[in-house]
């Protein structure tokens, strides 16, 4: 897939041609003509967003900027890695618990239920409170707002506080109505 990359605002844009029609062809000497017959586009909008200091701003600032996207032409909005806390991991572990949040909690919640009104796929990143510590993890949603499937860091830091996530088991793969 050809992908390419556009700065607007506080979004960087991929571009994906998911047909599998698309061809290129040389013109003169070396240059290319894109040739943009039946190219069907899955259009993902990066997140480039920065965290407001609460969970409740960054949700109320991740709606906002998912809405942004869908009305920029976005098919999914992927959010910046641990969106719910600005990637703050707490040093002490008692801490770390307290300001992570549930998978199924009302943070999370929120964006599958905007995927779907926005008829838009969402990946929203959080802290997910998991067992006695916590996890860097992704629930991805498609645009009915159905749970694709919840993903967390498998490969963490074995440095400053991320050691104290719990990583991931494994590597999902799933099929993903845009």
């Amino acid at each position: 897939a050809k992908v390419g990359l556009k700065r607007a605002e506080h979004i960087l844009w991929a571009e994906a041609d998911r047909s599998g029609l698309h061809a290129e062809k040389t013109t003169s000497g070396n240059s290319w003509e894109r040739q943009e017959e039946k190219m069907n586009l899955l259009r993902i909008a990066l997140l480039q967003i920065l965290p407001q200091g609460s969970l409740e701003k960054n949700r109320q600032k991740g709606v906002c900027a998912c809405i942004e996207a869908k009305k920029a032409g976005a098919d999914i909005a992927l959010f910046p890695e641990m969106w719910s806390n600005g990637y703050h991991v707490p040093e002490y572990p008692n801490r770390l618990r307290l300001e992570s949040i549930p998978a199924a909690g009302e943070f999370v919640r929120t964006f599958g239920r905007l995927a779907a009104q926005l008829d838009m796929a969402i990946a929203i990143t959080f802290l997910e409170r998991y067992e006695s510590s916590a996890r860097n993890t992704v629930v991805l949603f498609d645009r009915h707002g159905k749970k694709a499937f919840t993903y967390a860091k498998v490969h963490t830091c074995d440095f400053e506080e991320e050691r104290n996530l719990t990583p991931g088991e494994d590597f999902y793969v799933a099929q993903l109505d845009t």
